[in-house]
């Protein structure tokens, strides 16, 4: 029982730093999204000229998320919830 609870600490503090580096993505990929592309979508809407389909590619699920983060954020902690609560009745 020791030897598992070891283990167990170990397995823990060894996934903590990838758990950091997907929260820094995640946080950086959603500034990107919500900040930084509506602001070059204004500037290139100015411009006056038709985008290149690479470009309205990246710029159309972006403002898809801008207005369905209340949706995404509802659905992610809806997941949460769901996974904590497996996790509880698995250990009872």
């Amino acid at each position: 029982m020791e030897a598992e609870d070891r283990l167990r600490a170990r397995m823990l503090s060894a996934s903590i730093y990838p758990m950091l580096l997907a929260a820094g993505g995640v946080i950086t990929c959603s500034v990107l999204v919500l900040v930084v592309l509506p602001r070059f979508a204004d500037l290139l809407a100015g411009a006056q000229t038709t985008l290149p389909r690479s470009t309205a590619a990246l710029l159309a699920p972006a403002a898809a998320l801008r207005s369905g983060w209340p949706l995404l954020l509802v659905v992610a902690a809806a997941i949460g919830v769901a996974y904590l609560m497996k996790r509880r009745s698995a250990r009872a």
